[in-house]
């Protein structure tokens, strides 16, 4: 007897935790449904924005000094070739923006005269100056097929935690 009565509990309470989880499922997918129409491109931008940053953090945990330099120079020059000179120009230190590129529109004006419009990159040195890593970044025109159709940068990184930069870049 004493086995029927712990079993048909037991059944009591596993019935009590499927409806308990059945109805907060009821629930959240309502408020989804209701709240759905608010949902806007930016905030799914925000959303995608975040779990990037936080994946490209992960991968960055693992790299050593220099290929996270590569990364950030990499993700820079894949802004400007993707047309995303808004992005691009928040990755440059502030005094290099004062200095050289005041507006979003003198440096995407400037990024348009100098890059080519599809490249490739060569990492070809890279030194560290305590907390500065200066990086010698040679941008191959891969539509041209020209020798000599490529563009040779220094570009100069300042990590201050993973995935948080700021860089600048000599300027032709």
């Amino acid at each position: 007897m004493k086995k029927k009565k712990s079993t048909s509990k037991a059944n009591i309470v596993l019935i009590l935790v499927v409806m308990i989880f059945v109805f907060t499922i009821v629930i959240i997918n309502h408020r989804l449904k209701t709240n759905h129409q608010n949902i806007t491109n930016q905030d799914i931008q925000v959303v995608y924005d975040q779990m990037h940053n936080e994946i490209a953090v992960n991968q960055l945990a693992e790299m050593d000094e220099s290929s996270r330099m590569q990364y950030y120079v990499s993700e820079f020059i894949e802004a400007i070739e993707n047309n995303q000179y808004e992005k691009a120009y928040t990755m440059l230190y502030d005094d290099f923006k004062t200095n050289y590129f005041p507006s979003i529109n003198e440096f995407e004006s400037y990024c348009k005269e100098t890059f080519p419009k599809m490249f490739s990159v060569t990492y070809e040195n890279i030194e560290r100056n305590g907390d500065i890593y200066i990086m010698w970044v040679k941008c191959n025109d891969a539509l041209s097929g020209k020798k000599n159709a490529a563009v040779s940068f220094n570009f100069v990184v300042k990590e201050n935690n993973l995935n948080d930069f700021v860089l600048s870049f000599s300027v032709k």
